[in-house]
């Protein structure tokens, strides 16, 4: 026995453009940029001069000594320094999440949009076929019952006697 095929039904909306959602999936991501290795620049050498050297120049062009990152990345490199990276390219780095994000949040909308369009096309679909199905069926029904009349015309109730 075949199992009936389920209808597509459609439940909720998508959901729409929503200025304090994104607000809020932008500071989730600028939180964790801000503390992610990306929003820092490590320094690694074997040497400690060329790391002095370099220290000392990115001090120079405005980085800033970290002192709240755990050093846990030391398997190449004796001698490590992470410095916080100057103001404008933090401020670079944050447009660049702030963008990414945005984006992120509009195809994930534009997606959701376009999964509702699909069921109801297949909803719509659906309905047509069931209306075309229920057509045929009465159509048949009607062919039927005037064939059942011809036939009875056609051929006469035996006479059989008692």
């Amino acid at each position: 026995m075949s199992k009936a095929k389920e209808k597509t039904t459609i439940k909720g909306t998508p959901r729409q453009f929503n200025q304090e959602e994104l607000d809020a999936k932008i500071e989730a991501a600028v939180t964790h940029y801000e503390q992610s290795p990306q929003s820092k620049h490590l320094i690694r050498h074997s040497l400690h001069k060329p790391l002095l050297e370099e220290f000392e120049r990115l001090i120079l062009e405005g980085y800033r000594l970290e002192t709240q990152l755990p050093l846990m990345d030391l398997n190449f490199s004796p001698y490590v320094i992470a410095l916080i990276k100057p103001e404008h390219l933090l401020t670079e780095d944050l447009e660049a999440v702030k963008k990414e994000t945005k984006q992120r949040y509009v195809e994930e909308l534009e997606a959701e949009h376009q999964h509702y369009q699909s069921l109801l096309l297949q909803q719509l679909l659906e309905a047509e076929e069931e209306k075309q199905r229920a057509k045929q069926e009465a159509e048949r029904e009607k062919l039927i019952e005037k064939f059942k009349q011809q036939a009875a015309a056609t051929y006469t109730p035996l006479n059989i006697p008692d």
